[in-house]
């Protein structure tokens, strides 16, 4: 008896040890998702020496502001698990980079074709709202005077960004539009000579309440600035709006002067047309006696526009 009793006892312990450590594995591995689609990448050497076999297998590297110092110690501790890390500390940035490790090698060809990172539906289904929390811990943004929620995934160009708002519709009913911005005086821009185009994500106040509440749970609380929830940035965010259209009334109203005194002789003309399409639609609905509904109405009105 006392024997089954202690392979039994056995059987428990090594069960839940194996279980825990599959739900570390996954939490490991949902974290460098998101980093990997965030600001992470992998490196592997153009030329590995025959003579060391660790060269041939990739390294994870990763580099924050030291504002994020702490948020880079959350990852460290759950990465640390299955990888070793050498950290970098500089005046204005931390760096980290991992020792090569096999582990790596699977991700490696999931995530870059040609030595450049790619995005395809096999990694976006395997990400789950913590490996999409650090992903958005990287590269998202809270906008604290309009409450919306924005994504930089400029790296993916067009095709990748409609493969990622497909995916965000089609798993978690979460709408995102894309954004395309140019802009000439970024210091890139400014280093290459010429504009540089930016891509994003970005979601309306209804969506960034969904999405938010998806992803609330995983996201450290360091890091509480991007769900919204920084109330020197609300209360600051408050203060621009009154000041910004306080300050800014009178050439409001300036501008609206100068346009309409500028258009005067159009402004007039879209009037008279106006007047006189809605005087001839009302006077053709009496004579025919038609019902005035609105899509007979609106079929006159391409009528009389052509």
């Amino acid at each position: 008896m006392e024997t089954k009793n202690k392979r039994f006892k056995y059987s428990n312990t090594f069960s839940k040890e194996m279980s825990k450590s599959i739900k570390d594995f996954r939490t490991w591995e949902q974290v460098l998702l998101g980093s990997l689609l965030g600001d992470g990448n992998l490196r592997k050497r153009r030329k590995s020496n025959g003579d060391n076999e660790n060269d041939k297998y990739p390294q994870f590297r990763e580099a924050h502001h030291r504002r994020q110092e702490q948020y880079l110690n959350w990852k460290l501790n759950i990465l640390s698990q299955f990888l070793n890390f050498k950290i970098h500390k500089y005046p204005n940035h931390i760096h980290i980079r991992s020792l090569t490790n096999p582990l790596l090698n699977a991700y490696y060809y999931l995530f870059y074709s040609n030595r450049k990172k790619v995005i395809t539906r096999e990694i976006l289904n395997m990400l789950e709202p913590l490996g999409i929390a650090v992903w958005y811990c990287d590269d998202g943004s809270f906008g604290y005077q309009n409450n919306t929620s924005r994504l930089s995934t400029y790296n993916y160009l067009t095709e990748g960004n409609k493969l990622i708002i497909d995916w965000f519709k089609l798993k978690y009913d979460i709408n995102f539009k894309l954004l395309k911005e140019i802009k000439k005086s970024s210091a890139k821009a400014l280093k290459l000579g010429f504009p540089i185009t930016y891509w994003s994500i970005r979601l309306n106040v209804k969506d960034t309440k969904k999405f938010i509440e998806l992803i609330k749970p995983y996201v450290p609380e360091c890091m509480g600035y991007k769900l919204g929830l920084d109330e020197k940035r609300i209360e600051q965010s408050q203060f621009t709006k009154k000041e910004y259209y306080q300050n800014h009334i009178d050439s409001f109203k300036k501008n609206q002067r100068e346009w309409r005194e500028k258009n005067k002789e159009k402004i007039r003309l879209y009037k008279k047309i106006y007047y006189l399409t809605h005087k001839k639609v009302k006077s053709l609905i009496q004579s025919l006696s038609l019902q005035a509904n609105y899509a007979q109405t609106n079929h006159l009105f391409q009528i009389f526009y052509e």
